[in-house]
């Protein structure tokens, strides 16, 4: 993963603990292991439909309310 993507994932995550990351969506609390992000990623896109890798605004182009 590079830097790029990581750092999208931390705008929805706030660092708790070395290994810990709270979701600001829902406030669960989830592992991050050594680093890695792959759980945040995975919590993003299936528990809130959000894409990790592309910015939220990319997200929403094309989206009429």
């Amino acid at each position: 993963m590079n830097k790029s993507s990581a750092s999208l994932v931390w705008d929805k995550f706030k660092k708790l603990k070395e290994a810990e990351a709270e979701c600001t969506i829902c406030q669960k609390v989830l592992k991050c292991v050594g680093g890695s992000t792959k759980g945040l990623q995975y919590h993003l896109q299936k528990v809130h439909n959000v894409d990790s890798k592309r910015p939220i605004t990319e997200q929403n182009e094309g989206t009429y309310f």
